[in-house]
C-alpha cells in the first residue's frame, strides 16, 4: 500500500501526504457506500 501511494505520488509530483488523504477519502466514500447498499441485518421487531 505505502509503494503504491509513493509511486503515485512520484508520478503526480504531489506530496505523499495528500495522495494519502485522497486515497483515505475514497476508501470512506466507498464504504459509506457499500454500507448503504446492505439491507438491515438487525431490523426492529414488529
Amino acid at each position: 500500500e505505502y509503494e503504491d501511494c509513493a509511486q503515485a505520488a512520484r508520478k503526480t509530483g504531489k506530496p505523499l501526504k495528500e495522495i494519502y488523504r485522497e486515497v483515505i477519502s475514497e476508501a470512506r466514500k466507498n464504504l459509506q457506500e457499500e454500507t448503504s447498499k446492505k439491507p438491515d441485518q438487525n431490523p426492529s421487531p414488529q
